[in-house]
């Protein structure tokens, strides 16, 4: 004697996938939560990675290095800084710029420098989904020599942020960017200016500093 097997129904299936669907929707936020921000903290790291390195370069080739970003994307740039750009963004500033009212012929010792080869800046991008929401650099003497020129050439492709330097001597400048995921989460990346360290914060919503 065998017994009968009973089969599902439709109605039945029909009502497990319902419910399925019910706790997919429930779950999704929480799903998509944790998916952005672990798009944050990789966010965040890869700055703090781009910007260790660009410390390293700095000491071990002698130049500065500069980061800069264009705020509202995820589009960052790294490159080297002379110390010829250096010396003449230091007259130009001093003097009113070589050719322009005020200006002159630049010093000898910056003349007799030859310009070494330039390096391309590198450039990459962050995570899809994750922008710069903007940040604060402590400019010094140093960096402010050649803010003028960085926004003579923002100009032409597009705005990009203040430049964060990296010196030589292994200090930088004092410096604090955020970037901003899903639903206004954001995470702020500090770098300190005498020791180079750069500290990741936790995730926290940007609407309420906003507020």
């Amino acid at each position: 004697m065998t017994k009968n097997r009973r089969a599902f129904t439709l109605l039945e299936l029909l009502l497990v996938l319902a419910l399925l669907a019910i706790m997919a929707a429930f779950s999704w936020p929480a799903l998509r939560g944790s998916m952005g921000g672990q798009s944050l903290r990789s966010a965040g790291d890869q700055i703090r990675t781009n910007w260790l390195r660009a410390r390293t370069k700095a000491i071990t080739s002698g130049e500065a290095m500069s980061f800069r970003y264009q705020p509202g994307t995820g589009r960052y740039r790294i490159e080297q800084r002379t110390e010829q750009q250096l010396l003449l963004a230091a007259f130009s500033a001093s003097s009113g710029g070589v050719g322009q009212p005020g200006g002159g012929v630049p010093p000898a010792a910056v003349q007799s420098v030859a310009p070494p080869a330039p390096v391309p800046p590198a450039e990459d991008e962050l995570p899809d989904g994750v922008s710069f929401a903007g940040g604060e650099v402590m400019a010094d003497s140093r960096a402010s020599r050649l803010a003028a020129e960085d926004r003579v050439r923002s100009m032409g492709d597009g705005t990009w942020s203040e430049a964060v330097l990296f010196y030589p001597d292994g200090t930088a400048t004092a410096a604090q960017v955020v970037v901003v995921g899903a639903r206004g989460r954001a995470i702020a990346i500090e770098l300190r200016s005498l020791t180079g360290d750069v500290r990741v914060g936790p995730i926290f919503s940007i609407e309420e500093v906003q507020r």
